[in-house]
């Protein structure tokens, strides 16, 4: 559960954002874990599923995190069966996010959220709006 996700446009020139839900309501993106062995001692990855891009993201990106709504949560987490968990694997709507213009330092090493990074711009949404 997130309440947004950033990325980094590179064209027509490099530009970061913060997506986040209109609404303001929390995002649910499933995801997958397991124990590896590295480095010779077992440690806990994860990973979080990504999907084709709505009509919006894909102005912005190639590639988009999957969004878990409602009754989808517990059929996710409670899924046996391999299908049924893909199947619930979708993007949000195309009018569900907007796009915050922040500051690409967001994306220097550490990746230290401040308020002087974000957000920078008015939000770009679905439609224009």
């Amino acid at each position: 559960v997130s309440t947004g996700i950033y990325e980094q446009v590179k064209a027509p020139r490099k530009t970061s954002y913060w997506f986040r839900r209109v609404d303001g309501r929390p995002i649910v993106m499933p995801g997958l874990w397991g124990e590896r062995k590295m480095s010779g001692e077992m440690r806990i990855c994860a990973a979080i599923i990504t999907t084709a891009p709505n009509t919006f993201f894909k102005g912005f990106h190639d590639r988009q995190v999957c969004e878990l709504e409602g009754g989808e949560i517990d059929r996710w987490m409670k899924a046996a069966d391999p299908e049924a968990a893909k199947a619930l694997l979708h993007p949000p709507a195309k009018d569900a996010w907007e796009a915050v213009p922040v500051d690409d330092r967001i994306f220097k090493h550490g990746r230290i959220e401040t308020e002087d990074l974000v957000p920078v711009g008015e939000p770009v949404r679905w439609g224009g709006g």
